[in-house]
């Protein structure tokens, strides 16, 4: 959608903490695929070479699984019969998720992961994600349009001189084109695992399009609010520091930094100044409220079409 993946089995590292409340009971709808799927992802990143497997496997047991999450429940709401690719093709899911993710980390540092790491554990998952689903062009097709979609917005950036708008409506792209984009093929490649009309696919890929906006929107609140207690030296522009700036006394100074050091701010600059958590925090769930408002819309358009229970439970 516009803009807006009787042998051994190798225990599986248990995912990390999920946004969403209802997580556990989501998990316990979905099984045994969504644990099959944990099992399938942990094997193949366990084929990874030496020097990046342990940071593989750190990456993939923080992950949040929204969208192998999403995918299986739209087929368990869109009532698809139980096919034994289900926990390969969301693992496929996953492994996109966690490339894009790492890839975003480059030149950040997070989590400890050094640049050239982060390449190469991106472009294995890169990999893992197109090969996971290989044999199903459906699946190929959407993820690399995702794929594109997300390195477009990532370099389409303000140039030095552009205003706050410009900034606020780059922050929004690249969450539209990057973490809801995914979420939004997710549902879709759930409602075309369970043969819905077309109406109702493109109904749940807006469903999760918003979803995906509401939930990156909330996100950004604790990664500032990590990256600040760290003192991390460099700051990503994000919608909490969109708020902050624009409240800020030093706002040219912020905004010509942003535009000469590609979207990053000294961390020393914005720690000086003077703001409550409690301000930008209303402001970014406002923001966020209105995605999730959006994603119930389109996901009442179902009534009567498909089993919305499990799906509505992502809601935050």
């Amino acid at each position: 959608m516009k803009g807006k993946v009787v042998p051994l089995k190798v225990r599986a590292k248990p995912a990390g903490p999920s946004l969403i409340r209802d997580w556990p009971e989501i998990k316990e709808l979905l099984q045994p695929y969504i644990t099959e799927m944990e099992l399938c992802l942990h094997q193949e990143i366990t084929k990874a070479p030496d020097l990046i497997k342990d940071y593989l496997l750190a990456q993939a047991a923080r992950g949040e699984r929204l969208c192998p999450g999403l995918f299986l429940a739209t087929v368990k709401a869109g009532g698809g019969e139980p096919q034994e690719d289900w926990p390969r093709l969301s693992a496929a899911l996953e492994a996109l998720h966690l490339a894009l993710k790492m890839h975003r980390s480059l030149g950040r540092g997070e989590e400890g992961m050094p640049a050239a790491t982060a390449v190469l554990c991106g472009d294995f998952c890169f990999s893992l994600a197109l090969s996971l689903c290989a044999d199903v062009p459906i699946f190929v097709k959407g993820m690399a349009e995702v794929i594109s979609r997300s390195a477009a917005a990532a370099v389409n950036m303000p140039g030095p001189g552009s205003g706050l708008e410009s900034w606020r409506r780059f922050v929004l792209q690249r969450i539209s084109s990057g973490s809801a984009s995914l979420l939004a093929l997710a549902c879709s490649l759930g409602a075309w695992q369970s043969r819905l009309e077309l109406w109702q696919n493109e109904a749940l890929a807006f469903f999760g399009h918003y979803l995906g906006m509401g939930w990156r929107l909330r996100q950004e609140i604790s990664l500032l609010e990590r990256d600040l207690r760290e003192k991390k030296e460099k700051l990503e522009i994000n919608m909490p520091l969109v708020y902050i700036i624009e409240r800020s006394p030093r706002r040219h100074q912020m905004l010509a930094l942003l535009g000469k050091n590609g979207g990053l701010l000294p961390g020393k600059l914005v720690r000086g100044e003077n703001f409550c958590k409690g301000d930008y925090e209303d402001y970014v769930n406002a923001v966020a409220g209105s995605c999730f408002d959006k994603a119930r819309e389109y996901l009442e358009q179902l009534t009567g079409s498909l089993d919305r229970q499990i799906l509505s439970r992502f809601i935050g």
